[in-house]
């Protein structure tokens, strides 16, 4: 069935109304997370109070009188933020055509002139496609994104269907992937490089290390065209689990790097019975016995995400297991570093006890139906 397309407009003003009664949905799987600079902002503030046109937003109609957005997020975002006061227009930011200095302004610094421009005599039109399947809404989304400066996993993720990416996200949000590995907030926002590490996951659990994650989007048009597995599902939330009680804290050996390798060797430890606290000690060690020029460090710099190099991460892992994991300790959570004269720990331990996972083991957890050959 063809897609079938409305159009409409409404004042700042309206959307922002809209927005506050809970009528418009940003968070549709496919979305970025908000991205833009304070420049960016104060671009498109200086955009409304000109009188200029602001881009058009781009809704998908789902039958509950909502507006899903495909395209605008940034821009609606960038507006709000500003009438909530929650930026200042940037110093760089040029005069008005009329010659009004704006540098520094917040919406409640305007003149009841400028408010009434951007509030009220600002129109946004409004593409409205229905009869659209999550397929055509992710093929859409990267009609529009296609040849600009989308990051690398944005252009991922635009290849995956919503309830593919819901997935993602789902696993993302769980304590290990957000409280516990070693990401930067920055980058989670900017980069989205968690979410890359669950689907990094989701690759070597089905392809083993005969996909590269430099292949990362290759593996998207796969699974563009099938759904994951829900043998690879029911893993990845049971391996969660497992690891929420292998490591308890935040740790900040856990780097984006080693944790698709961890979570592959933890299916093993499942399958094996080995206790997560025991197999967290495990880890825990052998990255305190693996300085800078070990085998799996090399395999860990530039290039880590090559198939060969994967492999070779992969095969030391599983060598210290096989060697050690018997009379592996629990893990140790790790003592506040102490500095200074008078021995003050560097920071709170309120961030580690906050960030302390559930220990409790799953109700009933489904059978571990799936692992990498290699590890088998």
């Amino acid at each position: 069935m063809a897609i079938q397309k409305a159009n409409t407009s409404k004042t700042v003003r309206q959307l922002y109304n809209d927005n506050k009664k809970g009528k418009i949905n940003c968070s549709l799987a496919i979305q970025r997370n908000y991205v833009w600079n304070n420049e960016q902002e104060s671009e498109l503030v200086h955009t409304a109070l000109d009188g200029y046109i602001i881009l058009p937003i781009v809704t998908v109609d789902m039958n509950d009188a909502l507006y899903h957005i495909i395209d605008g997020n940034q821009r609606l975002t960038a507006l709000f933020r500003f009438i909530n006061g929650e930026f200042a227009i940037s110093n760089k930011t040029p005069e008005l055509e009329d010659g009004t200095e704006i540098n520094g302004l917040k919406f409640e610094d305007l003149t009841d002139e400028q408010k009434e421009q951007f509030f009220d005599n600002t129109l946004i039109s409004i593409y409205i496609l229905k009869n659209i399947t999550d397929e055509q809404i992710d093929r859409q989304f990267y009609k529009f994104n296609n040849g600009t400066s989308m990051s690398k996993f944005g252009r991922i993720k635009a290849l995956l269907t919503g309830k593919k990416m819901e997935f993602v996200n789902q696993i993302n949000n769980t304590n290990f992937f957000k409280n516990v590995i070693s990401i930067t907030e920055g980058t989670r926002n900017k980069n989205e490089k968690d979410k890359q590490v669950v689907l990094e996951t989701i690759s070597i659990l089905m392809n083993g290390y005969n996909m590269g994650f430099d292949e990362l989007e290759e593996f998207a048009k796969i699974l563009n065209k099938q759904d994951i597995p829900q043998n690879i599902k029911d893993l990845m939330h049971n391996t969660v689990k497992y690891l929420e009680q292998a490591f308890p804290v935040y740790d900040k050996k856990l780097k984006q790097t080693h944790i698709p390798i961890i979570f592959s060797l933890a299916v093993r430890a499942q399958n094996d019975e080995i206790r997560p606290e025991q197999f967290g000690g495990l880890i825990q060690i052998f990255f305190k016995n693996n300085p800078s020029g070990s085998t799996y460090s090399n395999a860990s710099g530039a290039g880590a995400g090559k198939k060969e190099k994967i492999k070779t991460r992969l095969d030391e892992l599983i060598k210290y297991y096989n060697e050690n994991i018997s009379s592996a300790p629990d893990y140790k959570i790790p003592e506040p570093r102490i500095t200074g004269k008078r021995g003050r720990p560097l920071g709170s331990t309120k961030n580690k006890e906050e960030k302390l996972a559930d220990s409790n083991p799953p109700e009933n957890p489904l059978p571990l139906v799936a692992s990498p050959e290699s590890l088998s």
